[in-house]
């Protein structure tokens, strides 16, 4: 369907009003490198330099990163980033920022094929509900695996609809390896998208059509395929990098199989935690009113929808419910339902990250409601202007916060410090510096900022390689070149280490005393509050030569 100059010019704008509230100010908004975010850009760096990451390994299909095995999909991809813009803030952030823009395109294709592409402006509405929301936009500032992951599984999905709808196997075929691509790239789709594949093809294969139905057969061999491509993960499913996240992330334990296995009536027990967390997926206050309570995936004073958004949301999803079997209820409901049970599964309250997808019917519902208040106005002048004001005070509220309170109140949040701290301690060369870090991870901040060579990252770590998949734990320091992060022990790194780097609480006043430090220089928040303390140390005065030619700054 051939559309007008008008709904062109409306949908371009959409499309680069998306793109605008994720690119700009990238590299500063949110403020610092999260060591996730860090490592996912190092490791690129690592193959691209070495095609080996950190530890050595050759093109591993999980990294090991802090023993949490991450999924290999975003750091392939911003190998490609950081080979055209270096290794920085932006290309490590640049696939999120780019397959959330993305998304916004593939929204608007989702809701034509859905509903038919009469419905341009419920599909254009859905798209910029989408483009303005906190929830999307946040996600697409940070490297984040769950955000491409989301595009991946969309365009797979449009592509299974697309697929039934003109009768492809190439669609389809399509589709199931895109889904697979998903699994590789965050650990929800690797739970949703074998049975979006299966339940999907079902419905959409007993609906009516004019074209040449998809036939059972051409249904398993694409799901043989998703398959084939998928299966390398299975080979590491029994080692910690394959089971690793799911393990910890899970609150159902093997221990409650054992129960149900022995008393059936266990089970009302041991579902009633997750049964209760799958409810927060669709509480108006976790949706409309309340931030995720982790200041590291929300914004701040905004929830995941405008508040306002909460009647026609209500209103959208009776509207849907009252549809007698039409098409769009038996895709959206599913959907719906569907997404939030691999996050229901993992204990915490509410989790915008790993309830992501559902985002997409969530925007549905509130558009068909938005959809359906104007058309009961019946003084249509004046219905736009009164749904583009709730619409322009929401943008205004969004600015606020992601430009003004995120920088200001989340940069602790968002490790600040680590780019000005590599900075400061270029004017020390040589000197045996340790970081006081109870996690022993801001090794990979330093390794990023001071791009540091990977290939005597490498040869320092001496990694056992035969064990890479099978090594979960982390010990809790590391040492790189002359950068150590771990906790200070006392008697010891003050005599054996030049620089001591701890945050404000770290070393009191009595230890600077007891043990003769000298504050060497701060490092400062954007609020003017200090984030690090570096202190030289007897041993450092000696070495670097403080009192004769050297000069504390």
């Amino acid at each position: 369907m051939k559309k007008s100059s008008k709904e062109i010019f409306f949908l371009s704008f959409v499309f680069l009003l998306g793109i605008l509230l994720r690119f700009y100010r990238l590299p500063s908004v949110p403020t610092g490198v999260f060591r996730d975010e860090a490592a996912f850009g190092y490791n690129a760096y690592s193959i691209l330099t070495t095609g080996k990451d950190e530890y050595g390994k050759s093109f591993p299909l999980m990294f090991r990163s802090f023993g949490d095995y991450k999924m290999p999909v975003y750091t392939y991809l911003t190998v490609l980033s950081v080979r055209t813009w270096g290794l920085n803030v932006f290309s490590t952030r640049f696939f999120s920022a780019f397959f959330g823009s993305l998304t916004v395109m593939v929204v608007f294709f989702l809701v034509t094929a859905i509903f038919s592409e009469k419905r341009f402006w419920l599909a254009l509405l859905s798209a910029f509900i989408f483009a303005v929301s906190p929830w999307s936009i946040f996600f697409s500032r940070a490297a984040f695996e769950a955000n491409v992951a989301l595009f991946f599984f969309l365009t797979a999905f449009l592509m299974q609809i697309k697929a039934f709808e003109k009768g492809s196997k190439i669609f389809l075929f399509a589709s199931a390896f895109i889904y697979s691509l998903s699994t590789y790239t965050y650990i929800v789709e690797k739970l949703l998208s074998p049975v979006f594949f299966l339940l999907f093809s079902i419905i959409l294969a007993k609906k009516k059509s004019q074209n040449a139905k998809i036939r059972p057969k051409i249904v398993l061999l694409s799901f043989f395929l998703f398959l084939i491509v998928s299966l390398p993960q299975f080979f590491i499913l029994r080692f910690a990098a394959g089971n690793n996240r799911i393990e910890s992330l899970s609150i159902i334990k093997a221990e409650d199989f054992a129960k149900v296995e022995s008393n059936p009536a266990q089970i009302f027990s041991v579902l009633r935690k997750p049964l209760s967390l799958y409810a927060a997926y669709f509480s108006s206050r976790n949706l409309f009113f309340e931030p995720d309570s982790d200041p590291q995936r929300s914004l701040p004073e905004l929830s995941v929808f405008y508040s306002w958004m909460v009647i026609p949301f209500f209103l959208g999803f009776y509207l849907l419910l009252a549809k007698e079997g039409d098409y769009s209820k038996k895709i959206i409901l599913p959907f719906l339902f569907l997404v939030p049970v691999p996050a229901a599964l993992t204990g915490d309250p509410f989790s915008t990250l790993r309830a992501l997808p559902l985002i997409f019917p969530l925007v549905i519902l509130i558009s068909l409601g938005i959809e359906k208040i104007y058309l009961v106005i019946s003084n249509k002048r004046a219905a736009v202007p009164l749904i583009s004001v709730f619409f322009l005070l929401s943008i205004a509220y969004l600015v606020r916060s992601i430009f003004f309170l995120l920088p200001e109140e989340r940069y602790f949040e968002w490790n600040y410090g680590y780019e000005e701290l590599a900075e400061e301690l270029k004017e020390f060369p040589g000197a045996k510096v340790l970081i006081d870090d109870p996690v022993g991870v801001s090794y990979i901040q330093m390794l990023f900022f001071n791009q540091y060579p990977p290939a005597k990252v490498q040869e320092e770590f001496n990694f056992d390689l035969s064990r890479y998949y099978q090594m979960g734990d982390w010990k809790n320091q590391s040492k790189v070149g002359d950068f150590e992060a771990r906790p200070l022990v006392w008697g010891k790194d003050n005599l054996e280490k030049d620089i001591l780097v701890a945050r404000v609480v770290g070393i009191s006043p009595a230890q600077i005393k007891i043990h003769s430090l000298t504050e060497l220089f701060a490092i400062i928040g954007p609020d003017r509050k200090i984030i690090f303390n570096a202190f030289i140390t007897n041993r450092g005065i000696k070495q670097l030569g403080y009192g004769s030619s050297f000069e504390t700054p």
